[in-house]
């Protein structure tokens, strides 16, 4: 998981840090993708979902 860390400041306003994500937004493209594609799988969207979720959940912790 790739984690970018961007820091931004705004005039008059203290420094704010903000977190990025990377593999799960490249996880949903891929999945909108699958879901496009006519000949998709339901087992590759299925197993897109949980590695999703998978991310999210470890993200929580």
């Amino acid at each position: 998981m790739r984690v970018e860390t961007l820091a931004k400041r705004m005039k008059g306003e203290t420094k704010k840090i903000y977190h990025v994500v990377k593999i799960i937004d490249e996880k949903i493209q891929i999945l909108a993708e699958l879901i496009m594609n006519e000949g998709n799988s339901a087992f590759k969207l299925l197993k897109s979902l949980t590695d999703i979720r998978g991310l999210l959940l470890d993200i929580q912790e």
